[in-house]
């Protein structure tokens, strides 16, 4: 709702992001080795809200606010890691073709153009602008998304008065002895124009593509790829060994000392303060369940690495990790979460 309330969140991705970074490096690997040093730095945004939903309607709602802010602005700086990092030279002639989509992207808005179809197009030209350049296209996600309205277009008056006044006027038209149906056309637009402007179009835009992420890109990534073969790993070899436990290391320790030392911090010069419901109990679950890394971490490991025992060692870390990081969360949330909001109309009393 406002920059203050966001500082906390961003700045608590960022020591998420910065300290297992630092553990991952800390392990001393080989040059090849420490390219990976961002692959723990990622929050899986689904995972991550999806095991804190286990916990059940316990948890105050605020909690998982601050984690679906802090794991989308987390997201946002391994997408910016990636296109800095993990990507080869640029090539300056492919931010011209982006610009042209984003230009065209402003354009639309400035027209008042309200559906999303007619975005594709641009959207598509900022994706291929993206890949041009050497910078990793995900990047036009980014952009993209931040560009997306948080308000509906102005209709002049309130989207449910107009939905009111257009839905009468039909009804109206409809039971007319004389109506002809063609007539009812232009009320029926309206209405469907009305109707669409009662959300802002950065809530139906998610709306719209959650089913495809959640049950077609998601199961896809995780098919392509989360499969780690054993066989192909030398857990012996000083190598893929502490790649492996560094990996797993910074997720379940790093995620968690990152978050909850930079919101300590924060909060004690005074620069942010907790949320209502959010006690430090509460940073203490988001801490743990940021330690989930699945698909970003994935993601970058297999930009970071070129060596297969190593990268196979970076997805067992990551699977590893994660699984240690959402079975710590759930045991903290049952244990201290629900046993302290079971405590509190007591204590209120």
């Amino acid at each position: 709702a406002s920059l203050r309330q966001a500082m906390l969140p961003m700045a608590a991705a960022v020591g998420g992001v910065a300290v297992p970074a630092l553990i991952y490096l800390a392990f001393g690997h080989a040059p090849a080795e420490q390219q990976g040093w961002a692959v723990p730095t990622a929050t899986d945004i689904a995972f991550a809200v999806g095991v804190l939903a286990l916990l059940g309607k316990s948890i105050p709602s605020n909690i998982r606010v601050f984690l679906l802010a802090l794991a989308i602005i987390d997201d946002i700086i391994a997408v910016l890691i990636i296109a800095v990092f993990y990507s080869g030279g640029l090539d300056y002639s492919g931010f011209g073709v982006a610009a042209v989509g984003l230009l065209l992207v402003i354009a639309l808005q400035k027209i008042g153009v309200g559906s999303a179809w007619a975005y594709v197009i641009p959207g598509a030209i900022t994706w291929v602008g993206m890949l041009m350049t050497g910078a990793h296209p995900t990047l036009a996600g980014v952009v993209l998304g931040l560009m997306t309205p948080v308000a509906a277009m102005p209709l002049g008056e309130r989207p449910v008065d107009a939905v009111a006044r257009f839905t009468n006027d039909l009804l109206g038209r409809a039971k007319a002895p004389d109506q002809d149906d063609g007539d009812l056309s232009a009320p029926l637009k309206q209405l469907r124009l009305a109707q669409r402007e009662l959300v802002p179009p950065v809530t139906r835009v998610g709306g719209a593509l959650h089913p495809w992420v959640a049950y077609a890109i998601m199961p896809l990534f995780a098919l392509a790829n989360a499969g780690v073969g054993l066989s192909g790993i030398d857990l012996s070899a000083e190598g893929p060994h502490w790649v492996m436990t560094a990996v797993a290391v910074a997720l379940v320790a790093g995620k968690p000392l990152g978050i909850i030392g930079v919101s300590w911090l924060m909060v004690r010069l005074g620069w942010c303060s907790l949320p209502a419901q959010v006690t430090w109990r509460g940073i203490t679950l988001i801490g743990l369940l940021a330690g989930i890394g699945f698909t970003m971490s994935i993601f970058i490991a297999n930009l970071a690495y070129s060596d297969p025992a190593s990268l196979g060692a970076a997805k067992l870390g990551v699977l590893s990790g994660s699984v240690i990081a959402a079975v710590l969360g759930l045991a903290w949330g049952v244990t201290a979460m629900r046993r302290h909001t079971a405590k509190a109309p007591l204590n209120a009393g």
